[in-house]
């Protein structure tokens, strides 16, 4: 059940994103790995404005008659047109993250494509003590806890909102504060935690820990660290 919320999560969140962050991603050269971003009416077909639509894109083109329906050589321009909706194109980026490009169908322009930044691996900042896991069980014995990682969703995607999950499930956090967890070989070894506002954060953290102590993340193999943070001021 982890797995399935965060799945859905992730996706909308990355192709609303896709939207509103348009200008930031930086351009990049092949390899170019295409796939399709399945989620919901963001990239479904079928409204009036996307595909076969006389509507502009969001940069001033006209759809032309031919639109490549696969992934372009490099990273599309965004706001530019594109040729079919839930095209996902993902393009090198650095060790920790790299950038992709979604057809998207907003109902009001032309197909066109968005762009985000994707991130592939988080080092944790370091900004509170680290505590250590009780002992528990060893680390070969606990529950797996899977990784159906798909399209934009990567392993250390996922990870994060698999532990936004446990947090949210032991209470959530309180505003304006985070906690980290780092790993190793896919099991927990600590957390930090910088709580603003929490008169006894005990509840909370004991509950995380205990959820973290149980598990197998199979995104964690090879990932370092997750993070999840409760802010009203972004």
């Amino acid at each position: 059940m982890v797995a399935k919320l965060a799945l859905s999560s992730l996706l909308w969140g990355t192709l609303t994103c896709v939207i509103a962050c348009g200008g930031n991603a930086r351009s990049a050269s092949p390899s170019v790995v295409q796939s399709e971003a399945g989620a919901g009416g963001e990239a479904g077909a079928g409204s009036a404005a996307g595909a076969g639509s006389t509507a502009a894109c969001p940069n001033g083109d006209l759809p032309g008659p031919a639109l490549a329906a696969t992934c372009p050589a490099s990273l599309p321009e965004p706001g530019s047109c594109c040729g079919r909706v839930g095209l996902a194109c993902s393009y090198p980026g650095d060790s920790t993250s790299h950038v992709a490009a979604v057809c998207i169908d907003d109902s009001v322009h032309a197909l066109f494509w968005g762009q985000t930044a994707v991130v592939d691996q988080l080092a944790c900042s370091g900004g509170a003590p680290v505590t250590p896991l009780a002992a528990g069980e060893p680390c070969a014995g606990r529950q797996a806890e899977p990784c159906p990682v798909h399209d934009l969703l990567t392993p250390q995607g996922l990870l994060n909102e698999q532990f936004a999950t446990i947090v949210d499930g032991c209470g959530g956090l309180p505003d304006e504060s985070s906690l980290e967890v780092e790993f190793d070989a896919g099991c927990a070894t600590g957390f930090s935690a910088q709580l603003h506002g929490a008169t006894d954060a005990s509840p909370l953290l004991g509950c995380v820990e205990n959820a973290l102590g149980a598990l197998h993340f199979s995104c964690a193999d090879g990932l370092a660290c997750a993070r999840v943070e409760r802010s009203t001021l972004r």
